[in-house]
């Protein structure tokens, strides 16, 4: 047989130390990489895009539900609901479900609402804008029932 040869500790690779050091650093470079991808989320399309959602929502609560949803400002940053039979009769405000825009976004105005009758259907065409410091982004309600984002 040929001579054994010998392993040292130094030739096995790393030790648990190494491997918690460079697991450390990792952790530590994510972390940062992670809060500073925060800050580029736009909160113009934060807002657009959570409000598209909202009346998505609310226009499948709709036809699900075989009632009338009304959506409308509560002030400038929320939107209220409000359920009735048909969208003329005198709806009733829905506790609890509301939806906040991002911080320091607002509506533009305040002067719409759109109703989605039981088939889904919303009453008339709006066009909702959403500002924060001097941009702004358009929900566009259509008539057929299609809902986006421009």
């Amino acid at each position: 047989m040929g001579p054994k040869s010998k392993t040292y500790r130094s030739q096995c690779g790393f030790g648990l130390a190494e491997m918690m050091v460079v697991l450390c650093i990792t952790t530590l470079a994510l972390g940062f990489a992670i809060s500073n991808a925060r800050n580029l989320e736009n909160p113009t399309d934060v807002g657009a895009q959570t409000t598209l959602a909202f009346f998505k929502q609310l226009r499948a609560k709709a036809v699900n539900s075989t009632q009338a949803y009304t959506i409308s400002p509560a002030n400038g940053y929320r939107l209220q609901v409000a359920s009735a039979r048909t969208c003329n009769e005198t709806p009733t405000v829905e506790q609890g479900v509301y939806l906040e825009l991002p911080r320091d976004t607002r509506f533009s105005s305040q002067s719409w609402s759109v109703c989605f009758s039981s088939r889904g259907l919303p009453q008339t065409a709006e066009t909702v804008q959403i500002t924060h410091q001097g941009m702004t982004k358009q929900v566009e309600v259509l008539l057929g029932g299609a809902i986006r984002s421009l």
